[in-house]
């Protein structure tokens, strides 16, 4: 039993060094001709919330370039925002050039 099974018991469980270490170590594995299906279902862990707000953002992102009514109405709340940022900066502009009239007749 000895070290082997010692260190066997500890692969995998507990808190490790972070996400980006484990990554690597399962690459690492990988790339040394580990199983693949068992280093496969570690990378997958249906645990890790990392990995779910991945498949979340990668469905949302999905949806908003396949959907064309959804990128409609993107575009359409894009152009009012424009022209709500363009006609506050046109009226900055008008307000700072009527300001520094008043200051050249004064």
């Amino acid at each position: 039993m000895g070290a082997h099974a010692a260190g066997m018991a500890g692969a995998g469980q507990g808190p490790g060094p972070g996400p980006q270490a484990g990554m690597q170590q399962l690459f690492e594995e990988l790339a040394e001709g580990g199983n693949g299906l068992n280093t496969l279902t570690r990378m997958l862990s249906l645990d890790d919330t990392e990995f779910w707000k991945g498949a979340l953002v990668g469905a949302a992102a999905v949806l908003l370039l396949t959907n064309d009514q959804v990128q409609d109405a993107l575009f359409k709340t894009g152009a009012k925002a424009k022209g709500a940022v363009k006609s506050g900066v046109d009226s900055v502009k008008e307000r700072m050039s009527t300001a520094s009239e008043k200051e050249g007749d004064a």
